[in-house]
């Protein structure tokens, strides 16, 4: 029967196609014996449903048959197999070379790599012909690996195919070089006779033939710089003068001080399309994929995408053109060591496979990793400019690649989309400050923002300014600010007007040698015009920068759970916050009340008190969650203490999107509790994976409507910057799609994953590590040099050298307290039952230390007892993070103080996997959990005329009383100056090392100056 009318584009109005499609359905009812329902064979349903023959009918025409249902089986052709014949196969395998079928994907990888394949016939003539390289040894000695038997009679593997099979094992299993090593070492002693390699670096050595290289590029230590191009022969930087080279007293060997490494773009593109399966894939975004202008599900749905083909009809017209995306974070390497150290690496995710396999990490591909030890900040544009070149060559020329699946050549072109960060390093990558009055990126010069004069932060409030012209709240004072609100929404600032605000900046010198730069006020928050504005389409972007949706979700989560519990240091309602609304003159219900000498502060409703915080541990505590939903959230939660501590992003993720609403619907009044489950409602719409375009025009109302009511609701010092970026977020999905491919979610656990084979590596796998070799040979080589020295020269060797070479006894002793050189200790556990205190310890540090001080408490006292009745006493504690200087330990003029809620391992022992890990913590498989469809319960916000009651103090419980003379002296003038903003260079918080990257109040101190100065 003839089918190639399946695949014909003009579906409605083709008569081939309808009597193809009528040939077709008579078949199927012949098939179906009487029933009036048959699989449906169209593109969405796939022979997975069965649907009325009408209805069959219906979808092929609108939806089109699926293109890969060649076999009509399910509708009444018969199945042909293929006959293979026993002896033409015995016959094949003779002559095949090949053990196994690794020889396909070398013929795809010498044809792509050598040009042993016609070129695509459809390539314009205006284009150079594709040049063919020629082959290489390595590649040959691969060859040669594939055609050679595991050991001699093997016909199942060669040594390439079981080579390769071991590093998958290794890299699934997360085992480490070690293991590797000693499971090759047991291999090859059980099987004397195979081919295998002998350690895991001659494994690795394999991969030299597929052209899987780096670059190493020397950089100034001061980020001014790359000693590259025509800068690749100096030895000094010639902006700041810093040397190149280490100080070095060996002589002939030179260290660089700063390598950054550069792994190149165009090899891992065309290595896509070495495979038959991925080169379909790579196209699946057009020929596959299936258009639908309500709903969105992949990123090809977006505006952005269609504007861009719009304009580039020339790169959408080839859909194996690659879409790129780019994200960039900074983490520690070290695990957590007394001196931190921020290394960035640089990825980039490809936009053109389909949904389930987008943004798995086997295509991420990492571009750059920029070295520490500081973060490069906003001098990243210096470690950029190689990958910048290579976007530029991949747009403007392309490079010529093989297409396995169709068997030919053709030039491949790529362009980037837009990047992935958290905020602050979307300062560093756009050139927008992302501190003081101006901090949106999205309202450019129309921030609106407010100086908070006690809380000495900014506040950004006015979202009644984004409301319908004429709605009810707009004039309602006493419910805000105390004022009308009547300004016009802030318009969008498109790529043209941009260019002319980058214009008024001038050239910017980067590197951390520079002076701080004085910007004026013309200059708005611009620090820099980014390298990524040399790309030609860069300004034609409709949106060029994400906005984190997992980090402003984490972020907005820990104020509400900081306020509800308050939690000191976390709550945004504490004394200067109270001092601040006295100052602006609203809610004066919560204002701080003076009667004589005494001072107090009401308790406001939308905070738990007493046991009502109890409650709320004690259920949060015994929640439950499905295998693989959330990790465990009881052990954040101090029952006894009433504490949460160690929330991560995931577990706000999901308090605030499942258990916000039943937490407040029991403890607050109903019309607070009303706004925060309205806000829960719409993280949790806007994080579906399939997005409604209508329901995205209503989120945009909605989420302006909800933060409305939570100004009537919270103190200004609750709307920090994260806070009103929620706003932002409807309108950059339907520009850009769902949020599952801008967060990074996914991103997070691929530097994770390098975090630990980075370090795992660095301990177990370096030889040439000093630490290693001390732990592993040390106590052998001392106990063989004492026993030689004994048996030489027995009166030169003290009878306590030699009782400490032969190690202690197997047993020891424990004990909960002890006297040493007159100091009483106490353990930990000891003090519960005493009223005084002797579990505290510190160890005063050295020069190797940078003279940080360790201070611990005492858990455990073990005595250990070597021959002649000798003992030393170890001591078993836990140690404070003293290596985080702004969370861990603050050292003022007189005092310092330790953090005890952060320990700290500061003995460098290899960690244990644990079992239960994948079970109670938290899910590695999913990035986080949302909803396959958006609700179709979604209930609609409506805007009554007074929305919240007043007042929200609470008078069924005491006010607090304060300290007057401590809290009500009076906070520092502003100092009011319009001229100049001082731009501090400010270092970026994502890469410190310690995991998910949190907006504080702190981040606001720490660039107040550049507030004050405006």
């Amino acid at each position: 029967m003839d089918k190639s009318w399946m695949n014909l584009g003009d579906r409605l109005v083709s008569p081939a196609y309808a009597e193809g499609v009528k040939n077709f359905l008579t078949m199927a009812r012949n098939h179906c014996e009487g029933s009036d329902r048959i699989r449906c064979p169209c593109r969405i349903c796939c022979n997975n449903l069965f649907l009325p023959i009408f209805e069959v009918e219906t979808h092929l025409f609108i939806k089109g048959i699926n293109p890969n249902y060649t076999q009509w089986i399910f509708h009444g052709e018969e199945e042909t197999l293929p006959i293979i014949d026993d002896d033409t196969r015995l016959g094949v395998g003779v002559e095949d070379k090949y053990i196994d079928d690794m020889d396909r994907m070398l013929d795809d990888i010498r044809a792509g790599t050598f040009g042993d394949a016609p070129e695509d016939n459809t390539t314009s003539p205006t284009q150079p012909s594709i040049p063919h390289p020629s082959p290489n040894s390595t590649f040959d000695q691969l060859l040669e690996d594939a055609q050679r038997p595991l050991f001699d009679g093997c016909t199942k593997f060669s040594k390439l195919s079981f080579t390769v099979r071991l590093l998958h094992i290794k890299t699934l299993g997360g085992w480490s070089i070690k293991s590797f090593d000693m499971l090759i070492s047991l291999l090859r002693s059980a099987f004397p006779d195979s081919k295998l390699p002998s350690s895991y670096e001659e494994a690795r050595s394999l991969e030299r033939g597929l052209d899987f290289k780096y670059r190493k590029i020397h950089a100034c230590p001061n980020d001014c710089i790359l000693f590259w191009k025509e800068y690749a022969n100096l030895n000094e930087c010639p902006i700041c003068k810093a040397s190149r080279w280490m100080p070095n007293t060996h002589g002939s060997r030179v260290i660089p001080q700063k390598v950054l490494r550069h792994f190149p773009l165009k090899p891992r593109l065309q290595r896509l399309f070495v495979t038959d399966k991925i080169a379909c894939d790579m196209r699946w975004h057009k020929e596959q994929r299936v258009p639908d202008e309500t709903s969105m599900r992949h990123p090809a749905d977006s505006q952005s995408w269609k504007t861009f083909d719009e304009a580039h009809s020339w790169f959408a017209r080839d859909a194996r053109n690659v879409r790129l995306g780019l994200a960039s974070d900074g983490f520690n390497p070290f695990n957590n060591l007394a001196k931190p150290y921020s290394i960035w690496p640089v990825i980039l995710v490809p936009y053109n496979l389909p949904p389930w396999l987008c943004m798995k990490d086997q295509f991420f591909m990492t571009s750059l990793i920029i070295p520490g030890p500081k973060s490069p900040g906003n001098d990243i544009d210096v470690y950029l400019q190689p990958l910048i070149d290579e976007l530029l060559e991949l747009w403007e020329h392309g490079v010529p690649t093989y297409d396995a699946s169709t068997k030919e050549m053709f030039m491949l072109h790529a362009v980037l989309l837009w990047t992935i960060n958290d905020f602050p390093a979307y300062g560093n990558l756009s050139g927008w400050s992302t501190k003081g009055k101006l901090a949106c990126p999205s309202c450019n010069s129309s921030t609106d923002s407010d100086w908070l004069k006690y809380g000495r932060k900014q506040c950004y409030m006015g979202h009644r300014r984004l409301l319908p012209a004429g709605h009810i709240w707009r004039t309602r004072k006493l419910l805000f600010n105390g004022k009308e609100d009547h300004r016009m929404p802030p318009n969008w600032v498109e790529g043209a007007s941009l260019l002319t605000q980058l214009q008024m900046l001038g050239d910017v010198q980067l590197g951390k040698s520079c002076r701080k730069r004085k910007r004026t006020a013309e200059q708005l928050n611009w620090t820099k015009k980014s390298i990524f504005y040399k790309l030609p389409y860069w300004s034609m972007l409709r949106l060029r920068h994400n906005l984190d949706v997992m980090h402003i979700e984490k972020n907005i989560s820990d104020s509400i759970l900081g306020t509800l519990m308050d939690i000191p240091g976390k709550t945004k309602d504490n004394i200067n916050s109270r001092r601040d609304l006295e100052n602006l003159g609203f809610k004066k219900e919560l204002h701080l009340k003076s009667e004589g000498g005494r001072v107090t502060m009401p308790r406001a409703l939308y905070t738990l008190h007493g046991d009502e915080r109890n409650k709320f541990c004690e259920w949060l505590a015994e929640v439950k969650f499905p295998d693989g939903f959330a990790s465990n959230v009881a052990h954040c939660v101090s029952v006894r203490d009433c504490k949460i501590t160690g929330f991560k992003s995931h577990d706000h993720h999901v308090f605030l999107q499942r258990l916000l609403p039943i937490a407040v619907g029991g403890f607050l009044r109903s019309d607070i509790a009303l706004a925060l489950t309205e806000l829960s409602s719409f993280f949790k719409e806007l994080c579906a994976r399939t997005l409604d375009v209508n329901r995205l025009s209503q989120l945009q109302l909605d989420i302006v409507t909800i933060l409305c009511k939570l100004e009537m609701i919270f103190p200004p010092s609750f709307f920090d910057i994260m806070v009103h970026l929620a706003v932002h977020l409807p309108g950059e999905a339907i520009l850009e799609g769902p949020v599952q491919y801008r967060w990074m979610y996914p991103f997070e656990r691929y530097l994770g994953k390098f975090k630990r084979e980075h370090y795992d590596k660095c301990r177990l796998s370096n030889p040439n590590s000093v630490d290693r070799t001390h732990q592993t040979e040390f106590p052998t080589w001392f106990k063989q040099c004492v026993q030689d020295q004994r048996t030489g020269n027995p009166p030169q060797l003290s009878a306590d050298l030699y009782a400490l070479a032969c190690g202690p006894d197997p047993w020891v002793a424990s004990y909960a307290a002890c006297i040493i050189n007159g100091k009483r200790f106490h353990t930990k556990q000891l003090e519960l039952r005493r009223r005084s205190q002797n579990s505290g310890v510190l160890v005063t540090g050295d020069e190797d230390t940078n003279n940080l001080d360790f201070y611990g408490v005492l858990n455990d006292v073990v005595e250990l007892h070597y021959m002649g009745g000798r003992r030393v006493y170890l001591f078993s504690c836990d140690w404070f993070d003293v290596g985080d200087k702004k969370r861990g330990v603050r050292v003022d003029d007189h005092i310092t103080s330790v953090n005890m809620d952060r320990t700290w391992n500061v003995y460098d022992i290899p960690p244990v996997a644990r079992v239960l890990d994948d079970i109670d913590g938290e899910s590695s498989e999913d990035d986080g959990y949302q909803e396959n469809e958006p609700s179709f319960d979604y209930p609609l916000l409506h805007c009554e005329a007074s929305p919240v009651s007043t007042p929200l103090s609470r008078t069924d419980i005491e006010p607090i009383h304060i300290d007057a003379r401590g809290h009500m002296a009076v906070g520092r003038e502003c100092i009011n100056s319009t001229d100049f903003i001082d731009d501090g260079m400010v270092p970026s918080s994502s890469g410190d090392g310690y995991g998910d990257w949190e907006y504080s109040d702190e981040d606001d101190l720490s660039t107040d100056e550049e507030s004050e100065s405006e």
